[in-house]
């Protein structure tokens, strides 16, 4: 995960931190009800955390996943090139020995 997906989730922690304190202790209801009120939104805030980690890390996943299909492609031609041109001067070196 790069550094602003990294700040982002960092933000978004701290300001649901923040907004839940601050909503405490501002609150014109009774202890119980702020109580319920806050597990309320710290359930909220913690499901749209778990959905954009999930989101993200399911994309980082494709990509790594994209990006070894494309070297493990590279590799497996280069290899292929590779015992081609050594079959080729092998035969040349045969031939000319002959």
């Amino acid at each position: 995960m790069d550094n602003g997906k990294l700040k982002f989730l960092g933000g978004l922690l701290a300001g649901a931190a923040v907004g839940t304190v601050v909503g405490i202790l501002t609150a014109p209801d009774s202890g119980k009800n702020t109580r319920k009120k806050a597990r309320k939104k710290i359930e909220n805030e913690t499901a749209k955390l778990t959905e954009n980690i999930n989101k993200h890390m399911t994309e980082t996943l494709d990509t790594v996943k994209s990006n070894y299909n494309k070297v493990m492609k590279d590799v497996t031609s280069n290899l292929k090139l590779s015992k081609s041109n050594n079959s080729e001067t092998k035969k040349e070196k045969d031939e000319a020995t002959a």
